[in-house]
């Protein structure tokens, strides 16, 4: 974190301006990846992103072409979203750069990634005693369906029975794995389980991400800010609102500036600096021999030299979550017992 002193009154207004406007647009970026129609989008943003960049640099009649184009088509997200974002364009006076916005869509898209791959990993977690009674070909599908942010995850999810396609490199592995396809009825049972799962990881466990975080801070890329020290002090020039016009802020201390910045407002309206550094590792050792460890359940861990140990340890938590349902339905059937007397 790096302080620095605190601008003027027009430069912190400004600043507060950006971070309202930054918020607004990253919290309708969010949204918007919460959708049925653009959740898929968040798998490449950068393509999302140039294509609404090609939208807005349009002419007002083609552009106007283009919305009438998504209305017809049922896009009703992709509408909203490149109405305002052409309505920052136009806007006569100060209003968020476009370098702006583009760090927010770049950062919603990571959150709502994120977010989809915990429900996979939940899902799993959940679905790992279920699987272990399907024969081999029936786990394979089940878990192609959650192998991933893809296309077969969203079809599952807007009620659809994915099928692996021999045509697409992802789903060649798979259909060349068995030659006997699965019968209409065993993809639909099985799809039905995981999507259950799916739902309720969504509804129970893992939350979509929050959007009113957004609005006490604002992110700079290295476009968007110049570093320039003086004998006195070093200088930070930040992007403004204004076209052609930068914040200059004051930091106190000096340290090198690389990388994306994140200015960020407490509840007090005083402002602070975040700024990422690389840490050094240490050295690997040079003696021994590495391996990879992986943790489970039924084994504590078992090695990448194919050793396992704490074979036991399934045993032991089997015991103790035995023991505590028998104790919980012991003391629930006394307090039946005393209700009813």
């Amino acid at each position: 974190m790096r302080q620095f002193e605190m601008p003027g009154e027009t430069d912190r207004v400004s600043l507060d301006r950006m971070c309202s406007s930054y918020g607004f647009v990253a919290s309708k970026f969010l949204f918007v990846f919460q959708t049925r129609e653009l959740r898929d989008e968040v798998r490449d943003f950068r393509a999302f992103r140039n294509k609404l960049v090609a939208a807005l640099s349009k002419k007002p009649v083609e552009f106007n072409q283009r919305l009438a184009d998504l209305r017809t088509n049922g896009k009703a997200a992709e509408v909203s979203l490149l109405t305002l974002l052409r309505e920052l364009k136009e806007t006569p006076g100060p209003h968020l750069q476009a370098c702006h916005w583009k760090l927010a869509l770049e950062e919603t898209s990571k959150m709502a990634l994120t977010h989809w791959k915990s429900v996979i990993a939940e899902a799993k977690r959940k679905l790992a005693h279920t699987l272990k009674r399907f024969n081999d070909q029936d786990r394979h599908y089940a878990c192609w369906l959650l192998c991933g942010v893809n296309r077969q995850f969203f079809e599952l999810l807007d009620g659809r029975i994915p099928v692996p396609n021999p045509e697409v490199s992802f789903d060649r592995n798979y259909c060349l794995s068995y030659d006997r396809p699965l019968s209409s009825k065993t993809l639909r049972s099985i799809a039905g389980v995981v999507r259950r799962t799916v739902n309720k990881v969504r509804r129970d466990s893992v939350c979509y991400p929050r959007t009113k975080a957004f609005h006490n801070r604002i992110d700079f890329d290295a476009s968007c800010y110049t570093d320039r020290s003086t004998e006195d002090a070093q200088l930070l020039e930040l992007m403004s609102m204004q076209p052609g016009k930068r914040i200059s802020l004051r930091l106190k201390g000096r340290s090198k500036i690389r990388g994306t910045l994140q200015l960020i407002r407490d509840t007090a309206g005083t402002y602070s600096l975040r700024v990422y550094v690389p840490q050094e590792c240490e050295a690997q050792r040079k003696t021994g021999t590495v391996i990879g460890i992986d943790l489970g359940y039924t084994e504590m861990m078992a090695t990448s030299e194919q050793e396992l140990l704490g074979t036991d340890l399934s045993q032991y938590f089997s015991a103790i979550s035995d023991k505590r349902r028998k104790n919980s339905e012991a003391e629930i059937a006394c307090t039946r017992s005393f209700v009813i007397f």
